[in-house]
C-alpha cells in the first residue's frame, strides 16, 4: 500500500471514529431538571434510591442555556468537543475542548454550551463518594482536599477547572463512563465506579499550575478524615466509646466533634455506612440475605428485613430482585 492510500485509509479511520463518537453523544441522555435543594431538601436528596448510581448526560444548548443549575450530586463536566462558558457563583471561566470541571453538590451555576461544542457531564451522587472516601483520601492531593471538605467541610469549596488538555488516559476514562452508560453491563454500577476512582488519581497527579481552585477553607478537624475512615473500615462492630478510645477522645467530645463538623449524628453516619453496604452486596454478590445481614452488623434477619423495608418501603429480597431485574433489562 502507497503512503497516499495509508494516509487516506487513516483519514477514513479517524473520520468512522468522530463519527461513532458523534453518534454516541447523540444517544445520550439530557440531564433532570432539578428544584433548589433548600425546596427539595438535601437530606431526602442524598437518599433517594434513583439517585445512587454514577450517570453520564450530554449537556446541550437546550439542556442549559442560561438557566441556574442546582445539581444535589457532584459532576464532573467534560469538553468532548468545542468549549462552554461557566458562571459559578459570580466568578465565569471557559472549559476549554478536553478540559475538565468537578463541581461541588447544591453550587448554584450557570452553563452555556453552543450548539457546535460536545459537552457531557458525568454525575457523582454523594452516597458513591461516601462509599469510595477512604480511598479518595489516601490520594492525598488537592483533589482529595476538595472532596473531603465539601462532603464533610462547613464550607464548601465550589469547584476545580483542569485546564491542562486530557492526556490520553483521562479521554479514554470519559470515553469508557461514556460507554458503560450507553452499553451498560451486568456489573456497570461497579465498573463505573472504579472509573471514576482511576479518573480522581490521574487527576490527583495534575499540578497546580495545571487547574484553578475556587476559594477553600479547611475542615475544622484534620483528624475527621481519619475517624470517617475507621467507621467505615470498623462499621460491624464500631461503637462510640471504641471510637473515643481509638482516637483518645472522651466519648461526648467525639460526638460533638462528629455532628458540628458533618451535622450528622454517629449513629446516623453508621447508619448510613450499613445500609450503603447492604445495598451493594445485596445487587453485586451472590450472598444470601442472613449473610449481608450479618456482615453488615445487623442483630439479626428479622431486624435487618424490617430495618430495610422501613428505609425503602420494600424488603431486602425484593430490592435485589428489581436491581437484577433492572441491570438485565439495561443489557437486552
Amino acid at each position: 500500500m502507497n503512503e497516499k492510500a495509508t494516509v487516506l485509509n487513516d483519514r477514513e479511520s479517524t473520520e468512522d471514529i468522530n463519527a461513532s463518537g458523534r453518534n454516541d453523544f447523540e444517544r445520550l441522555e439530557e440531564p433532570p431538571y432539578e428544584k433548589d435543594l433548600f425546596q427539595l431538601g438535601m437530606t431526602s436528596v442524598e437518599n433517594s434510591d434513583d439517585r445512587e448510581q454514577i450517570r453520564v448526560y450530554r449537556y446541550t444548548e437546550r439542556s442549559t442555556g442560561m438557566e441556574l443549575q442546582i445539581r444535589s450530586a457532584y459532576q464532573i463536566i467534560f469538553a468532548l468537543q468545542g468549549e462552554c462558558t461557566l458562571d459559578i457563583q459570580g466568578k465565569k471561566s471557559v472549559l476549554s475542548e478536553n478540559g475538565l470541571l468537578l463541581v461541588a453538590r447544591g453550587i448554584p451555576h450557570l452553563i452555556h454550551v453552543p450548539e457546535s461544542s460536545r459537552i457531557i457531564g458525568t454525575v457523582l451522587p454523594v452516597s458513591v463518594l461516601k462509599r469510595s472516601f477512604n480511598k479518595i483520601v489516601e490520594y492525598q492531593s488537592p483533589v482529595s482536599s476538595f472532596v473531603s471538605n465539601s462532603l464533610w467541610g462547613d464550607v464548601t469549596s465550589p469547584f476545580m477547572l483542569f485546564h491542562k488538555p486530557a492526556g490520553k488516559y483521562v479521554r479514554s476514562l470519559i470515553d469508557m463512563l461514556m460507554s458503560e452508560e450507553l452499553y451498560p453491563s451486568v456489573n456497570s454500577p461497579l465498573i463505573k465506579n472504579f472509573i471514576v476512582m482511576a479518573l480522581i488519581g490521574f487527576l490527583s497527579s495534575y499540578l497546580p499550575t495545571e487547574y484553578d481552585l475556587s476559594s477553600m477553607r479547611m475542615i475544622r478537624s484534620d483528624q475527621m478524615p481519619k475517624i470517617l475512615n475507621f467507621i467505615n473500615d470498623n462499621y460491624r462492630t464500631v461503637t462510640l466509646e471504641s471510637l473515643a478510645k481509638h482516637f483518645h477522645y472522651t466519648v461526648p467530645y467525639v460526638s460533638k466533634l462528629i455532628r458540628t463538623t458533618t451535622g450528622m449524628t454517629f449513629t446516623a453516619i453508621l447508619r448510613e455506612t450499613r445500609f450503603d453496604v447492604c445495598r451493594w452486596m445485596l445487587v453485586n454478590s451472590d450472598l444470601k440475605i442472613y449473610q449481608v445481614a450479618e456482615i453488615a452488623g445487623f442483630q439479626n434477619t428479622d431486624h435487618f428485613n424490617r430495618s430495610f423495608k422501613k428505609r425503602t418501603g420494600i424488603t431486602p429480597s425484593e430490592y435485589k430482585k428489581q436491581k437484577l431485574d433492572n441491570a438485565l433489562d439495561n443489557v437486552q
